[in-house]
């Protein structure tokens, strides 16, 4: 378990944009009254995994990180929406007007996603949960097979993933709620991937394929984007 755990914050030892996500999601939590009694006392690790031992592995603790999230992506789209009506002259000539808020979520959206692929971390997770995906292309080839796929290869594991799914969504759930008229099919997509996410947080990952599955969609839909 040394080794692994060794290996586990190697990684980290880069820049990762979801590091520094939580990092800030965490700080604000902590500074909420009645929600800061939810976070658990910090350990001399909690520095070195950035927090994450903090976050009560259930729903609730999860949905928490998710809600505070939220409300730190609606203070910054609120801030950029005005900062870019002022310094942006092809900004603030869109029109209709109800469309800057679009241009903001789609911004939003590239942003969180760009950091991640940009990450260390999240190509090492993501290798060892989705790498094995492979294996039956590789076996009908005759080649060596990947290892078998795994949510618990290294300590809090499963809390990162689940940070990353919140970290993915809020742009999407935000969107929801703030950009007037969305097309019918990016409402559908948006409403899903938050019942998705509801899913993912109720669940011990390494034991239901189904949120693997849902993994492994976000996977390619963060590449894709």
């Amino acid at each position: 378990m040394a080794a692994s755990t060794a290996l586990n914050y190697d990684v980290h030892l880069w820049w990762d944009f979801q590091d520094a996500f939580n990092t800030l999601v965490l700080s604000a939590w902590s500074h909420i009254p009645k929600l800061q009694d939810v976070l658990k006392p910090a350990t001399s690790t909690s520095t070195v995994n950035f927090g994450l031992d903090r976050i009560p592995n259930d729903f609730y603790g999860f949905g928490i990180f998710f809600l505070v999230a939220l409300a730190i992506l609606t203070v910054v789209w609120l801030i950029s929406y005005g900062a870019l009506n002022v310094l942006w002259p092809r900004f603030a000539a869109i029109e209709p007007s109800h469309k800057k808020w679009y241009v903001i979520a789609n911004f939003s959206k590239a942003l969180f996603l760009g950091g991640q692929c940009l990450s260390l971390a999240w190509w090492s997770y993501s290798y060892l949960h989705h790498a094995c995906a492979f294996n039956p292309l590789l076996r009908a080839a005759n080649m060596a097979e990947f290892q078998p796929c795994t949510y618990n290869a290294y300590p809090l594991q499963e809390s990162w993933t689940k940070t990353v799914s919140a970290t993915y969504v809020i742009t999407d759930a935000l969107a929801l709620l703030m950009v007037p008229k969305l097309p019918v099919s990016t409402v559908i997509h948006h409403v899903s991937t938050a019942i998705f996410v509801l899913l993912v947080f109720s669940i011990p990952l390494q034991e239901y394929p189904v949120g693997q599955k849902l993994m492994l969609y976000g996977f390619w839909s963060t590449i894709s984007f």
